[in-house]
């Protein structure tokens, strides 16, 4: 197998978990003291913890990342918080975040079917229970598009209601 395109493929999504966490922590930062503070330090601590898999597993792989991909994504990430705080305030907003986290736990859970397939054949990757980060990233999808939903209908139709 071409560890390289593995370890690229890794890193993607490495510094897609670093966008994640960033993300979370504004919308905990913004929604301090209420229920939705805990359900964003909840998943973003869940992500952590992928994230941290998803560390060792490169290590264990001996790559030591592009450190010009990595700097992109954290760059990427603060573009984008940046974007979603300054641009979309209030309920828009935090739907606007929540359908970006949404898309990138279709992404990892995508990721860990790949893995699940090529583990068989990468010696790496054997000692990773993906089954159970597939069914993590299920459920946290199922509460992300829920919460997606009730919000985007409710802050579309505010918005309608008030021009």
């Amino acid at each position: 197998m071409k560890t390289s395109l593995l370890t690229t493929y890794l890193n993607d999504h490495l510094a897609g978990s670093v966008m994640a966490i960033e993300l979370l922590k504004r919308l905990e930062s913004e929604h301090q003291g209420d229920e939705f503070a805990s359900f964003a330090a909840d998943l973003r601590r869940e992500i952590e913890d992928e994230q941290s898999i998803l560390r060792s597993l490169l290590d264990d792989l001996d790559d030591r990342g592009d450190m010009t991909k990595r700097l992109t994504a954290w760059l990427g990430s603060k573009l984008t918080i940046f974007k979603l705080a300054h641009q979309s305030a209030g309920k828009f907003g935090t739907f606007q975040s929540l359908e970006t986290l949404s898309l990138g736990i279709t992404g990892k859970r995508g990721l860990w079917r790949i893995l699940e397939q090529l583990q068989p054949r990468e010696t790496k990757l054997r000692s990773l229970d993906l089954r159970q980060l597939i069914k993590q990233a299920d459920r946290q999808f199922s509460v992300v598009e829920e919460r997606r939903m009730k919000l985007g209908t409710e802050a579309i139709t505010e918005n309608a209601t008030q021009e």
